[in-house]
């Protein structure tokens, strides 16, 4: 079985295998159950043909990241708001997933459906192995037994038809307008955490409640840095809250708060800043360099932004400000220039921002 999408007037076809290419071995389970849903929802979606995938809006209940991975793959939503987490959406008796809910809402023009399975895909075994890999860590005999379950339970979706595994209802799109203008809510505008085993969801909306939006900039790289660092080092589970430490060289509040309210670093002492150290491939900043070290567990990634995504006058206009006041004119220019770069790095896959140092 194939499914068929228009690309710039282009018919593209996808096997199941081809999703599981970009989303890595570690996910089949995800590659075989967005190609089912797929396989469901576009001809329903699109009955005479091919759909265009730069129409195709998905929201998901299940924000795993071979799920988000491979339905980006599909439709290429991320940078433009097409892709989004919405835990509540779908029926609530949408069967569980190992984070989240088991349930996806497709819309393409005026006409969407809601898709989830006939019952229930994932066992409790496997949602819990599956949580605590790249997370407390697995023993060799749990890996091979959540391997062998991926693999058992990838071969079962794709073995029964996409009318058999999947129910669809067909529902309207959540706004008249929402081809034209996109969800408010994209993939990369949220980040999960796990609190005491509970999965909790912080949007970019509530970083901005909590630090304002002063230094609106520092809190947009504070939640890229930390969902760049979760999709390194913990690629299959949410990780916990309590297992990630921060290191950075760049001493900016806006992207402290971010820390602080994602991951309450800042209060259990397990954030440390360094304004001295010493990394040339790493972008000045006013004061320090936009540097980052983070830890999930016992594994640690070093990174900084690309150099041509800060601005070149932040540092500048933004030392300035703590030497004297500045200008009217400047005070506007460095506010305008803050909001310009959280709204660049909201518009921007994570992985596309950074480099491993």
């Amino acid at each position: 079985m194939m499914i068929e999408l228009q690309d710039h007037g282009k018919t593209l076809s996808f096997g199941p295998g081809v999703f599981q290419l970009y989303a890595g071995a570690h996910n089949p389970v995800a590659a075989a159950l967005v190609f089912s849903v797929l396989a469901r929802a576009l001809p329903v979606l699109s009955p005479d043909g091919p759909a265009d995938r730069d129409r195709l809006f998905v929201r998901t209940a299940f924000p795993g990241r071979g799920i988000l991975d491979c339905f980006e793959f599909a439709c290429r939503g991320t940078q433009d708001g097409r892709l989004w987490v919405d835990l509540e959406c779908g029926p609530s008796d949408a069967p569980p997933a190992p984070v989240g809910r088991c349930c996806f809402d497709l819309f393409l023009g005026d006409d969407g459906c809601s898709v989830w399975p006939t019952r229930p895909l994932f066992s409790p075994e496997f949602s819990a192995l599956a949580r605590r890999r790249d997370n407390a860590g697995l023993t060799a005999e749990e890996t091979r037994s959540l391997e062998d379950g991926q693999d058992r339970l990838s071969r079962s979706i794709l073995r029964q038809a996409p009318g058999d595994l999947l129910t669809l209802r067909p529902i309207a799109p959540p706004s008249s307008t929402l081809a034209a203008r996109g969800p408010r809510r994209s993939a990369y505008d949220v980040i999960h955490v796990l609190d005491q085993d509970e999965l909790t969801t912080i949007r970019f909306a509530d970083l901005v409640r909590y630090h304002g939006r002063f230094n609106i900039g520092g809190v947009a790289l504070g939640l890229r840095v930390l969902q760049y660092a979760f999709a390194q080092l913990s690629p299959n589970a949410v990780p916990r809250r309590d297992a990630v430490s921060i290191f950075t060289a760049f001493p900016g509040t806006g992207a402290r708060d971010a820390f602080e309210m994602i991951t309450r670093a800042v209060t259990a002492g397990r954030f440390r800043l360094d304004e001295t150290l010493d990394e040339p491939r790493a972008p000045v900043a006013a004061r320090g360099r936009f540097y980052f070290r983070v830890s999930v567990e016992d594994r640690t990634l070093a990174f900084a932004p690309l150099p041509e995504l800060i601005p070149a006058d932040l540092a500048v206009l933004a030392r300035q400000s703590r030497e004297a006041p500045l200008s009217p004119r400047d005070a506007h220019r460095l506010k305008e220039i803050k909001e310009g770069l959280a709204a660049a790095l909201l518009a921007t896959p994570p992985a596309a921002i950074f480099q491993n140092l």
